[in-house]
């Protein structure tokens, strides 16, 4: 993912992960600093993603396949204050106070 070559199979793969650690609340800068790329890179590169994605660009759709199928669903940040209100019991309340003491939220 660092290599600086511009051919299809570096640069698709990036696209894909900078789309993903975007979903994932990663700013800009920091996905930039990951992959040693500008912040401008990042954006262009989530911009193509829902580009391909959009047109079902199938050369692309198959060279993220295989690490989309790794990474898996991309599921949103943990929400501490919606869990919370969400609880109804102690129990609940205890697996919370668990997932803070491993660092979840």
């Amino acid at each position: 993912l660092k290599n600086p070559c511009r051919k299809h199979q570096y640069i698709y793969p990036r696209y894909f992960v900078y789309f993903y650690l975007r979903k994932l609340k990663f700013p800009l800068h920091k996905i930039g600093k990951i992959l040693e790329k500008d912040h401008a890179t990042v954006i262009h590169g989530v911009k193509m993603h829902k580009m391909y994605t959009k047109n079902k660009d199938q050369v692309y759709l198959s060279y993220i396949a295989d690490i989309k199928s790794e990474l898996g669903e991309i599921k949103g940040i943990p929400n501490l204050r919606k869990d919370v209100l969400k609880c109804d019991t102690m129990e609940k309340l205890s697996k919370i106070k668990r997932r803070i003491q491993e660092n979840y939220y």
